[in-house]
């Protein structure tokens, strides 16, 4: 680890948070040789964790943050390559005889199984949120829609509903339970379990929903919340939500005020 203070005797602890937001999982670990209680959790051993922090010089875009891990059963989840849900990571340092600090906080982005042939270890990658600031601002001139859908400007009420998952097709689901909509109701939705978020790439009418990829086996048989959709167009905002009249594609036509302070 890149210790903030290297003269000292010091131990890193990881905490990576994962699942229902209102429910979450947590995963703890250190690099020292004992089980280690801090910050009113339990950080399990394990001195094979390799902590990489990211210098701290001030600039936008700064690089990530690297953990390697022994593969356990939270390590081959993550990077199973099945859709997982957002993982959350904090790290601490823990010196001898001082107050445990907060070092650096962010979301994993990326997890990678015997990352460079080292076997039955895990690379995870996590950003923090200063990495992504450095962003132009303003809105894009194009034919789409600007607005988030539901969300303030585009003022759609659509609310989610729940049904049950029946079959599994590689990224071809069924799903039954749900009311009856108009064409493309569910279109560009996505599909929620337990943390865990699924685009759903299209879906005309009927139980058939085609999604972004193929979500985890598991859910077979069981009850997911289903989020309806907008792909941004005139034609759906129109014909779907009969809502052209807040339509906020600048590049289609010109809106009758400023969209960075009017609403």
């Amino acid at each position: 680890m890149s210790l903030i203070t290297p003269d000292k005797h010091a131990v890193s602890l990881v905490e990576f948070k994962y699942g229902d937001p209102d429910d979450p999982v947590y995963a703890r670990y250190t690099d020292d040789v004992k089980d280690t209680p801090a910050v009113n959790a339990v950080f399990s051993s394990a001195p094979e964790m390799d902590v990489k922090l990211p210098p701290s010089n001030g600039v936008f875009k700064e690089k990530e943050l690297l953990v390697t891990l022994k593969t356990d059963d939270f390590a081959e989840m993550i990077s199973s390559g099945e859709p997982v849900s957002q993982v959350w990571v904090r790290v601490w340092e823990m010196v001898t005889g001082e107050t445990t600090r907060l070092v650096w906080r962010g979301k994993a982005t990326r997890a990678v199984r015997n990352y460079q042939g080292k076997r039955n270890h895990t690379l995870v990658e996590a950003f923090n949120t200063k990495s992504s600031l450095d962003v132009a601002l303003g809105v894009m001139a194009t034919h789409t829609c600007h607005h988030i859908f539901t969300k303030r400007g585009c003022r759609v009420v659509a609310p989610p509903e729940i049904g049950s998952i029946a079959t599994v097709v590689d990224n071809v689901i069924t799903i039954g339970g749900l009311a009856a909509h108009v064409n493309k109701y569910w279109h560009r939705g996505y599909i929620w379990r337990e943390g865990i978020q699924v685009g759903i790439r299209e879906w005309i009418s009927g139980t058939s929903f085609t999604l972004s990829r193929r979500p985890p086996s598991s859910w077979v048989n069981e009850q997911v919340t289903v989020y309806p959709g907008c792909d941004r167009t005139i034609e759906i905002c129109r014909t779907v939500w009969n809502n052209e009249q807040n339509f906020g594609g600048i590049g289609y036509a010109m809106v009758n005020r400023n969209p960075l302070y009017e609403v």
